[in-house]
């Protein structure tokens, strides 16, 4: 966890870190900059900083924080990615579903694989996690970034 300057949230949390690029956007990318300067320390693997990486330790940590927060889940990298398993991203939901007194920004540049996520998850029926419950997504704001108008067009109609 982390206090932050982004000025749309108050904090940012981080279970799962790395990514990989997908987009001309990622030759920019901050999270790759910043893994690279914990090269070795705080979870970032010391031969490939920007690996996705599960932080199982760090689920817990909205539990903690009793005052509301706006918190930018998985700014160090893409909750969606390809190498993350399901099961990886329900753990995440599961956190947030048990301290909803916070909101929690989730940002993509993957919809495609959001969507089918939670396509998956919704045809479990009974098996469905806890979080699918309507109350719990209602504290989620989900979000694409789109570098580009071209990349908007793509994104966009996913998210909606």
């Amino acid at each position: 966890m982390s206090d932050t300057k982004i000025e749309w949230c108050t904090t940012s949390w981080n279970p799962i870190t790395g990514c990989s690029p997908i987009s001309e956007g990622c030759k920019n990318c901050y999270a790759r900059q910043m893994a690279n300067r914990f090269r070795g320390r705080f979870g970032y693997p010391k031969d490939d900083p920007f690996k996705v990486t599960f932080h199982r330790d760090k689920t817990e940590e909205p539990m903690k924080w009793k005052k509301p927060r706006l918190i930018f889940v998985c700014s160090m990298g893409d909750l969606f990615h390809k190498d993350i398993p399901d099961k990886w991203i329900d753990d995440v939901f599961d956190a947030m579903a048990v301290a909803p007194q916070h909101t929690y920004l989730v940002l993509t540049k993957r919809p495609e694989r959001m969507l089918q996520h939670f396509e998956v998850s919704k045809n479990k029926g009974l098996a469905a996690p806890y979080w699918m419950r309507r109350q719990v997504l209602l504290k989620v704001w989900f979000g694409v970034t789109a570098e580009n108008q071209q990349r908007a067009c793509e994104r966009i109609p996913e998210l909606v």
